[in-house]
């Protein structure tokens, strides 16, 4: 029976991956983008005479890495979520390249011209939130990538099939 079905999805052109391999593409890409880009800025960046550029290298991969598992996570949520038949190399393709081009975006330096402004502290009022501002502060950062990449992930899966039935 089950190569019944593998036969027939060959036959119909459909190529399915695991949303583990779509995952590892997409979060492989974003690493590797940020981890080069970040590189290179540092790299590029002037130093004092005798300055080492190991940290600079350290700081990339980890940083790379780090992005690179929450977008994995994220992508493998969103890849399981989809169906079966939405789950083609053109998905893994597109977020490959998609995530290729915002891992570059990120990383490219942004000039500020903002200006620090000493203000006198406040009186010491309770916290209105009851403590769960500072765990928003936390956990918010970690969680908008994988959110951003399994919402992502779903609309591209849902819109490449879309787009493959209008063609055909």
């Amino acid at each position: 029976m089950v190569l019944y079905h593998r036969r027939l999805i060959e036959t119909l052109g459909i190529t399915m991956l695991s949303p583990s391999r779509i995952s590892f593409v997409a979060g492989g890409s974003i690493a590797t983008s940020i981890a080069i880009s970040q590189l290179v800025a540092e790299l590029v960046r002037e130093r004092p005479p005798g300055a080492g550029a190991s940290w600079a290298v350290e700081t990339a991969c980890l940083g790379g890495l780090f992005f690179g598992a929450l977008v994995w996570l994220g992508t493998y949520a969103g890849a399981k979520l989809a169906r079966p038949a939405q789950r083609t190399r053109r998905l893994a393709m597109w977020l490959a390249v998609g995530y290729l081009a915002i891992g570059i975006l990120f990383s490219l330096p942004i000039k500020t011209h903002a200006v620090v402004i000493d203000l006198p502290r406040g009186g010491a009022e309770p916290d209105p939130s009851g403590g769960w501002f500072p765990l928003l502060w936390v956990l918010g950062p970690i969680l908008i990538p994988v959110v951003i990449s399994l919402i992502l992930t779903r609309a591209l899966a849902v819109m490449l099939v879309r787009n493959s039935r209008g063609n055909a």
